[in-house]
């Protein structure tokens, strides 16, 4: 997988990225919110950027949602942004109960039409809740559908250590770290309830769901893929680990060999594209892997250098990865194209050429004699 654009300048501490048309969101850790044109995803264009760091915030995850951005900002709690014009991105929204937190991650949900405070103002559109991965406080879910105004309006802490989370219909999937990965029925986000859990030998550090599977990326263990089919018994089917650790994961934490741990490979952010999956692998820089059996996730590229950064998160969007390379800035690699007429629909085009070929000429051969029989 070769770099095919790049962007460092101010963007040494991105720790999490999204797209949304034709603008990328940075949460650019200590630095704030930065965001990008990238029309041309070769020559990504810095168009925006604003920082709120109070009580020694950084922007640590970011989610989209029509004309706001919704950052995890560490020990500041939660902050809103309004976006409409992403060069001018203005902060209208926080939530600072943290509970001697820091949040790591977030996720948004629903879409509500926001109130204009102009008599003839253009409504605005927003998500209705934003679902936040608050380290050892758990999870906190709020009711955004007012930007202004954040309304807590749920906790849940079942311990672990919540790093990232994601939302697909009714449930919000919860990387907790040591704890594994938590499912919850979000029905009723003001009421929500544990439906599953599911611990392997991995730590989850970031979690999306495609279909009936979720796609875990599973910190020193590697790339685990689990059916959620039925959300209260999520199932482990398959697993990859291109890069395992050169100490284990007890050894580099305890630092019993003394000295600093040293894990090449730890994955921390997923990302799926059709039947491609992508793994930012940390020092160990980018996987890429064929999901097209689950069962059997199949490596199929990697990149050769992570330029002496930390592929902490990536988000994949028009045929390309956009990675935070945290101490380097942001990476843009070329996808694989999952574009390509299945073989189902490759067989109908078959049939349907000579079908139609034989139609018009059945129906020249019909009108031909018509007159002739008529005749007689």
């Amino acid at each position: 997988m070769e770099c095919a654009g790049f962007y460092g300048d101010a963007s040494k501490h991105v720790c999490d990225v999204v797209v949304a048309g034709h603008y990328l969101f940075a949460a650019n850790g200590s630095d704030g919110l930065r965001i990008f044109d990238i029309t041309n995803p070769t020559n990504l264009v810095s168009v925006g950027h604003t920082n709120n760091s109070e009580n020694g915030g950084g922007a640590m995850g970011v989610a989209n949602c029509g004309d706001y951005a919704y950052v995890a900002n560490s020990n500041d709690g939660m902050r809103i942004y309004d976006v409409s014009d992403p060069t001018r991105p203005v902060c209208v929204g926080h939530a600072p109960e943290i509970a001697m937190a820091a949040s790591f991650g977030i996720a948004v949900s629903g879409t509500a039409k926001i109130p204009s405070d102009k008599l003839f103002g253009k409504r605005k559109t927003g998500a209705q809740y934003a679902f936040l991965a608050n380290y050892n406080d758990g999870l906190r879910i709020y009711d955004v559908s007012n930007p202004a105004k954040p309304k807590r309006v749920a906790h849940l802490n079942d311990g672990g250590t919540a790093l990232n989370a994601t939302v697909s219909e009714n449930y919000v999937y919860l990387a907790n770290d040591y704890d594994g990965l938590r499912i919850y029925d979000i029905s009723n986000p003001a009421n929500p309830t544990k439906v599953g859990h599911l611990k392997d030998t991995g730590y989850p550090r970031g979690v999306v769901v495609a279909g009936k599977y979720a796609y875990v990326a599973n910190n020193f263990y590697g790339f685990s893929i689990f059916d959620v089919s039925n959300p209260t018994k999520p199932a482990g089917i398959g697993h990859i680990n291109n890069s395992s650790p050169r100490e284990t994961f007890a050894e580099a934490h305890s630092q019993i060999k003394g000295k600093n741990p040293h894990i090449d490979g730890s994955a921390y952010g997923v990302a799926v594209s059709g039947h491609h999956a992508y793994i930012a692998n940390f020092q160990d820089g980018v996987w890429a892997y064929d999901i097209s059996c689950p069962t059997n996730p199949i490596s199929v590229g990697h990149t050769s250098t992570n330029y002496g950064g930390f592929s902490k998160r990536l988000t994949v969007s028009g045929g390309y990865a956009y990675v935070a390379n945290q101490d380097d800035g942001i990476r843009v690699y070329k996808s694989f194209d999952d574009n390509l007429p299945s073989p189902r629909r490759n067989w109908i085009y078959f049939l349907a050429v000579p079908l139609a070929l034989m139609f018009i000429i059945i129906t020249c051969w019909r009108r031909r004699i018509g007159p002739q029989i008529i005749s007689e």
